[in-house]
């Protein structure tokens, strides 16, 4: 699968999502959960990524802003 070659950023100070990736070319956001599992958010930006990433609530940032915005994909 595509997403499997996005490069990934760990994100430590997060309770909730352990690594989030961009891949500009299909233009969706991987995300990994702590507890397992993770996501695909199709047609967001690379500046939604950025201020994933940059977000001190990773978990809140992805269900005020993605959730429901962008087709989701359970991986």
């Amino acid at each position: 699968m595509a997403f499997e070659n996005v490069p990934m950023v760990q994100l430590p100070e997060s309770s909730h999502v352990s690594e989030a990736g961009y891949d500009p070319v299909g233009r969706f956001i991987v995300v990994r959960y702590r507890r397992g599992g993770g996501g695909i958010y199709h047609g967001a930006s690379q500046e939604e990524f950025e201020a994933l990433i940059a977000s001190d609530h990773p978990g809140s940032y992805i269900h005020s802003t993605l959730k429901g915005k962008y087709g989701y994909e359970a991986i």
